[in-house]
């Protein structure tokens, strides 16, 4: 079960990017926006999805600025990626 974050655009971004990603096999996806301390902030995606490549906008125009993380996880593996809000 390959998962992974292709590309965040634009990243630094205000306040909506575009998150890229592709699974391999049917799965379980849940994806969340997660802050310095470890919470997280916005779940995004929690359904099931077959393979292939997805591309998702996201709107932070709830959060401050700072850095977050894209989680993008399974039941059993979770990737990240860097992404910074400036407002």
């Amino acid at each position: 079960n390959q998962i992974a974050i292709q590309n965040v655009y634009p990243n630094p971004f205000n306040p909506a990017t575009t998150i890229d990603f592709s699974i391999s096999d049917n799965m379980q996806l849940t994806v969340n926006i997660i802050d310095l301390q470890g919470r997280v902030v916005d779940t995004l995606i929690e359904e099931n999805y077959s393979p292939g490549d997805y591309s998702i906008q996201y709107n932070a125009n709830n959060l401050s600025s700072g850095v977050y993380f894209v989680e993008l996880k399974n039941k059993s593996m979770a990737t990240y990626s860097k992404i910074i809000l400036l407002k």
